[in-house]
């Protein structure tokens, strides 16, 4: 049996307290959720303080979205060796995110907005109903992105906390881990319960 399987059935043993879809698991804490990214290469762990994850990686706060997700960047890059710099990686992400929006979310133009701080970009594109911040950074030519979708201002400061709360828990590892380590921190959060 590969290892997948055996975590997947090891997760289905757990119950509620522990979910997961493709490589990314879901630990429930008693602030909110330890997600675990078990994507080769891209090994991650972050703490999402939330209530509620209606589907995994994705929180809501009023009518306002927070979002985990990773891609490669060769999936953005035609040829990823002609941008060598971290930063330049991510700026030519945000770009291609940006573009990607305008063309099949909000259907309309968005001001972009950037700076790069301890090698993460923090952008945001704004437009006149819509606002998305985003929180990104490289790592093994992937990048992760924490994006906050804000739709309704009355609560946004509650996301943007959450999310910034978040980022600053996000560690990467260089190995996934074992069924033993996910069992363990499930029954740790589990007996807190």
């Amino acid at each position: 049996m590969n290892k997948a399987a055996i975590i997947s059935i090891l997760l289905l043993m757990l119950g509620l307290s522990c979910a997961r879809a493709g490589e990314l698991i879901g630990i429930k804490t008693d602030t909110g959720f330890l997600l675990l990214n078990q994507d080769p290469g891209n090994y991650f762990s972050i703490e999402i303080q939330a209530s509620e994850m209606p589907a995994l990686g994705h929180f809501i706060v009023g009518k306002n979205q927070l979002q985990i997700t990773s891609t490669l960047v060769s999936d953005f890059l035609d040829d990823p060796t002609d941008v060598n710099d971290a930063r330049a990686v991510l700026e030519k992400h945000a770009e291609s995110e940006k573009a990607y929006i305008e063309k099949n979310v909000v259907h309309a133009p968005l001001a972009l907005k950037s700076h790069y701080e301890n090698g993460s970009l923090y952008w945001t594109a704004k437009g006149s109903k819509s606002e998305f911040r985003v929180c990104t950074t490289l790592h093994n030519q992937t990048v992760t992105m924490l994006s906050a979708i804000i739709l309704d201002s009355a609560s946004a400061e509650a996301v943007l906390i959450m999310q910034q709360n978040a980022w600053a828990t996000l560690n990467f590892r260089d190995t996934p881990w074992s069924v033993s380590e996910i069992e363990a921190l499930s029954n740790r959060y589990r007996s807190k319960h």
